[in-house]
């Protein structure tokens, strides 16, 4: 079956049941071609948290297996959900649309990066935290490596690259708390 406008092929449905935009030779179930900026734009106009346009992934087996890429519009948040069997929606990964943070848990990251396993209640990190890890328990950071290499933080500026390390080797259970001068002065 095919669709043209001004004489011109403009999408094409095959016998295989391919549909195909741009193009007469459809390779998937949906197939859209173009020669520059080609987009599939999905537009949801809704204001209202959990609400937007969104594209869904899921298992052929039962269906509330998969996952969903939505634009949020009460967070103005791209957001990468999990859905599990009880089709029940898990945030994934969050990017804010205004200041490009990326959010691991949460929709609404406070830094570059923000980590959060449920609220640390009413705090709001440093504005200078590039890196926030957030939980209604314990907080920490792993830093694994094998027993004969080195785990560190390091400190750094424009004329020390490492001005102050912490780090760790199990293999000579070497704890290093310190500063060094590794480069100009």
């Amino acid at each position: 079956l095919r669709f043209f406008t001004d004489s011109v092929e403009a999408m094409r449905l095959d016998a295989s049941g391919n549909l195909g935009l741009g193009t007469s030779n459809p390779e998937t179930k949906m197939n859209i071609e173009g020669t520059t900026d080609t987009e599939l734009r999905i537009k949801g106009i809704a204001n209202t948290t959990g609400q937007g346009a969104s594209v869904g992934l899921f298992e052929g087996a039962n269906s509330v297996n998969g996952g969903r890429i939505r634009y949020d519009g009460g967070t103005n948040s791209l957001n990468l959900l999990g859905v599990d069997g009880t089709s029940t929606e898990r945030l994934g990964i969050a990017i804010a649309r205004d200041t490009g943070n990326v959010g691991v848990g949460t929709s609404t990251p406070s830094a570059k990066m923000h980590i959060q396993d449920g609220s640390a209640g009413t705090v709001t990190a440093s504005s200078e935290s590039r890196l926030v890890v957030e939980s209604s328990l314990e907080a920490a950071i792993s830093l694994l490596t094998p027993d004969n290499r080195q785990s560190a933080i390091y400190f750094g500026s424009p004329s020390d690259s490492i001005g102050c390390q912490v780090s760790w080797k199990h293999s000579d259970k070497d704890l290093v708390i310190g500063t060094a001068v590794t480069s100009g002065g």
